[in-house]
C-alpha cells in the first residue's frame, strides 16, 4: 500500500506517492525543491522570475539561471517539431486572452474585455539563447510562456533526482502530468477534471499527461490552450487529450499538439505510436495505439490532470 502527500501548488493539485513510508518525506521535499527552482525560472506571475525579466527586457539579453536556458532550448525544440504548434511565444496571445494573474484572480473578475486575437510570433526569429553566457532574449513584443513545459520538466526533473536519491518507487504528479519511479505499478484515475468521471488504468513506467480545454476556463468558452496561428483559443476536435510517453515533457508536448493542431498531431502520433486517449467535443472517447480502452466503467474519482 503506497503512502501518500497533496497539497496545492501553481493552481493544480500536486501529489507524492511512495510504497514505502520512510522514502515519502524525502520524495516530497524533493518534490517541493525542484518546484521552487523551476517557479523561479519560469513562473509567469512573479516578477523576480527569469522568465518575467526576459519578457520585460525584450529586445535586450537578460542573464538567467541554467535552468531557464535550458527550459527556453526544449521548447524551442519543441517549436521545431510541431511546426509551431507548441511554442513559448503564446504569452502575448494569453494576456490578450485575460490570462494575466493567477486563474483563481481571472476566474473571479466581473468583468472580461472582449479579447483581440494576437497570433504567435515564429519562436526561431523572435527567441535568442546565448547558451554560453546564460543569456535569453525575445524581440520587442514577443511574450514567452513556458507553462504547461515548466510543470512536465518539473515531474521528470523530480523523478530524475529521486532516482539519484536511491529511493523506492515513487510518483509524482503535478496537475495533469505525472511520472514513476521503480518498479511498481500504479492505478492511475484519468479524467477531464477532478470531479469528471475517470478512467483506471494501470501504469508501471514512464509517463502520462493530460491536456485539456475543459478545467482551467474563464470568461465562458476561453482557456489557456492557444492557436499560435490565430491568437484565439484552441478549438479543434478534442478537448481533452492524455497520452503516455517516456518522460513527462514528452507526453505533455504530444497532449498539448493533440489539441491545438489535431491533424499534424495524428500524422506524428501515426509513426511514434504512444497510447493516447482522446475526449472529443462531445464527449465521445476515443483510444489510440493500444491505450486500454474499456477497462472498466468510469468512475467519479480524483484524476491525472
Amino acid at each position: 500500500m503506497s503512502r501518500t502527500e497533496e497539497w496545492r501548488d501553481w493552481s493544480c493539485a500536486v501529489a507524492v506517492n511512495a510504497t514505502s513510508a520512510p522514502d515519502l518525506a524525502p520524495a516530497v521535499a524533493i518534490v517541493r525543491s525542484v518546484m521552487a527552482e523551476v517557479e523561479a525560472s519560469a513562473s509567469r506571475f512573479r516578477a523576480d522570475s527569469d522568465l518575467s525579466r526576459i519578457n520585460a527586457a525584450a529586445g535586450r539579453y537578460a542573464l538567467v539561471r541554467p535552468t531557464t536556458v535550458h527550459l527556453v532550448q526544449l521548447a524551442l525544440a519543441a517549436a521545431v517539431r510541431t511546426a509551431g504548434a507548441v511554442t513559448p511565444t503564446v504569452g502575448a496571445a494569453l494576456l490578450a486572452q485575460g490570462y494575466d494573474e493567477d486563474i483563481d484572480v481571472v476566474r473571479a473578475r466581473s468583468a472580461h474585455a472582449a479579447p483581440v486575437p494576437v497570433p504567435a510570433p515564429d519562436a526561431s526569429g523572435a527567441v535568442r539563447v546565448d547558451a554560453e553566457l546564460g543569456r535569453v532574449g525575445v524581440t520587442p513584443g514577443t511574450v514567452l510562456d513556458l507553462g504547461a513545459l515548466a510543470k512536465a520538466y518539473a515531474v521528470d526533473e523530480a523523478i530524475a533526482r529521486i532516482g539519484r536519491a536511491g529511493l523506492g518507487p515513487v510518483l509524482v504528479s503535478i496537475g495533469g502530468d505525472l511520472a514513476t519511479h521503480g518498479e511498481e505499478t500504479w492505478q492511475i484515475a484519468v479524467s477531464e477534471t477532478a470531479e469528471a468521471p475517470a478512467q483506471l488504468v494501470d501504469i508501471d513506467g514512464g509517463a502520462l499527461a493530460t491536456s485539456s480545454s475543459v478545467g482551467r476556463r474563464w470568461a465562458g468558452d476561453r482557456h489557456h490552450l492557444i492557436d499560435p496561428r490565430t491568437g484565439r483559443c484552441a478549438t479543434g476536435p478534442w478537448r481533452t487529450a492524455t497520452v503516455w510517453a517516456p518522460t513527462a515533457v514528452e507526453a505533455n508536448l504530444l497532449s498539448t499538439w493533440a489539441l491545438v493542431d489535431a491533424g499534424s498531431a495524428a500524422r506524428a502520433l501515426a509513426d511514434d505510436t504512444r497510447p493516447t486517449r482522446l475526449a472529443a467535443a462531445g464527449g465521445e472517447v476515443v483510444a489510440w495505439h493500444g491505450w486500454p480502452a474499456g477497462s472498466g466503467p468510469e468512475q467519479p474519482q480524483e484524476q491525472a490532470s
